[in-house]
């Protein structure tokens, strides 16, 4: 397939997907942007990257002018994440748990008392 580089844009010279866990594809897959700047993504894309409707997309420009766009992701992803986190804080024999109801007790009979 040849390239008219009459028919592309200068300012961009290609479109990136990246994910760290899916393989780089070679093959060409060609898209129009609509009047209202969507792209629909090719459906082999779609499979091997596992996107699903309401995938967020974080798009930049690389140093060659590329266009990148890389998913982001989903809520459940970014709290399995988070998971555990807080633990490295956590001091044996202390219960966070018990320590914060009694805190809210206190708060709770200071402003009684108050009013």
């Amino acid at each position: 397939m040849g390239t008219d580089s009459g028919l592309r844009n200068p300012a961009l010279s290609s479109c990136i997907l990246t994910t760290p866990l899916a393989p780089m594809y070679t093959d060409i897959m060609i898209t129009t942007m609509t009047g209202k700047n969507q792209v629909t993504l090719p459906a082999e894309i779609v499979k091997a990257l596992d996107l699903t409707p309401g995938t967020q997309l974080e798009w930049s420009i690389g140093a060659d002018r590329s266009l990148i766009a890389t998913p982001q992701p989903n809520r459940a992803q970014r709290a399995a994440a988070l998971y555990g986190a807080g633990r490295r804080y956590l001091r044996l024999g202390v219960d966070p748990v018990a320590d914060l109801i009694t805190e809210r007790l206190q708060d709770d009979d200071t402003s009684i008392n108050a009013a």
